[in-house]
């Protein structure tokens, strides 16, 4: 589920997110060699902690988690199925994720697997689980940071857990791919986000992005959205983000204004894209 407009999300819904994260995440404990987080609240965890204050941070109201094609194939996803539904979590009945309704806000999670030759976005039933089957889930499981996140769980208890974030690189090929696929103007935010506030630096998430072309088969879709869509003011990506960043302020302030935050989201917009792919 995706809002229109940043000033939509409720930034206690993604906190409740990262509770829920902090709920299952020990439940997986024989899966996190095999199991990552890829997308949803992947970046808070790469952002720098300035980022946490900043009026348009990172909000979700997602978990996305990948996980390795040999865990899947090693018939694991049953117990993992069960795990979830002992956590309060049931299969949605329209769609392809687990859902749990806590404090009145449905919570998903959604998991990814590699497409290995699947059409991207296709639904591959693994044991009794439906997951998501992209190009690149694979590479973003193996190349994963550890991430000590501290905080209370569903229940209200003080616990500190490590998890496996997918690193920026295979997070930018992710969302640029979904992007090309549904036009979601959150995913070109979820992009921004990283490239402007990776807590690596500007150059480190550059490289970190070109490093993925050898080894990444979503690098090539990947880079030929930032060249089709990331080099225009007026292009899909550069309105959809200006759009999404401030369009909810439309009736709130002067029009020269907004208009002026509009351009200036849109012009970040061509830059970011100059600079990940030269």
């Amino acid at each position: 589920m995706k809002h229109a407009h940043h000033q939509n999300y409720d930034g206690g819904t993604t906190d409740l997110c990262e509770q829920i994260l902090l709920t299952i995440w020990p439940k997986l404990g024989d899966f996190h060699a095999d199991i990552a987080l890829v997308g949803g609240l992947a970046p808070r965890y790469l952002c720098a902690p300035a980022a946490a204050s900043d009026p348009l941070s990172a909000q979700t109201l997602d978990l996305d988690l990948g996980i390795r094609i040999a865990a899947a194939d090693n018939g694991m996803y049953a117990p993992l199925s069960w795990r979830l539904r002992e956590e309060g979590f049931a299969l949605a009945a329209e769609g392809n994720r687990f859902v749990k309704e806590c404090d009145g806000v449905p919570v998903n999670i959604d998991f990814l697997v590699e497409s290995n030759g699947v059409s991207s976005g296709s639904v591959r039933m693994v044991s009794d689980i439906p997951t998501n089957a992209f190009p690149g889930v694979e590479r973003a499981v193996h190349v994963a940071r550890n991430h000590v996140i501290k905080g209370r769980d569903l229940l209200g208890a003080e616990v500190c857990e490590t998890v496996r974030v997918c690193e920026a690189g295979p997070y930018l090929c992710l969302k640029l791919t979904s992007y090309a696929q549904r036009a979601a103007a959150k995913d070109v935010f979820d992009v921004m986000r990283i490239v402007r506030s990776y807590d690596k630096g500007l150059d480190a998430v550059v490289d970190a992005f070109r490093s993925e072309e050898p080894h990444n088969p979503a690098y090539a879709a990947a880079a030929e959205v930032i060249r089709n869509q990331f080099q225009n003011e007026r292009g899909r990506a550069a309105v959809h983000y200006a759009d999404f960043c401030h369009g909810a302020l439309k009736g709130q302030m002067p029009s020269a204004e907004l208009n002026r935050l509009l351009d200036q989201a849109a012009r970040d917009v061509v830059a970011a894209g100059k600079r990940l792919i030269g």
